[in-house]
């Protein structure tokens, strides 16, 4: 089984931790956990240039330095692989920001709170068919 590399961005301590927790029982991978945007640039530019890309990033939209719609800019125009799929998960529930993060780019938004089924979700419909060792525990 693959090791999956996602980069989770979000300026909620509480939210990369419920993330971390969620990921790790859903998939084998690797996480790189960040508290900005700007961070979460600088680890695209790091990975980008050891040649170990994510497969997977998972960002907030309002957050301090660069916020999230930067960061999707930024992997959309500046990657090597501008198809990673990047999900948005985020407080604001505005359709013009969900149209406009969607539009450039974002393959799903989801607005907080967070539940598990619908990152579970949105896992299978990226990794599915891939990654058939996804599980959905039973409890949370």
């Amino acid at each position: 089984m693959q090791e999956l590399r996602i980069l989770v961005a979000d300026d909620a301590g509480v939210m990369r931790h419920l993330l971390s927790h969620w990921l790790n029982k859903m998939v084998h991978c690797k996480l790189t956990l960040v508290n900005d945007g700007l961070e979460a640039i600088r680890a695209l530019h790091e990975a980008s240039e050891q040649s170990t890309p994510f497969d997977l990033i998972i960002t907030d939209i309002k957050m301090p330095h660069v916020d999230g719609i930067r960061v999707i800019e930024y992997v959309r125009e500046k990657m090597s692989d501008p198809e990673t799929p990047i999900i948005v998960i985020t407080s604001v529930a505005a359709p013009a920001m969900r149209e406009r993060a969607l539009q450039l780019g974002a393959t799903t938004y989801i607005t907080k709170p967070l539940k598990y089924y619908e990152l579970l979700r949105a896992m299978l419909r990226l990794f599915g068919k891939d990654y058939q060792e996804i599980e959905k525990p039973l409890a949370c």
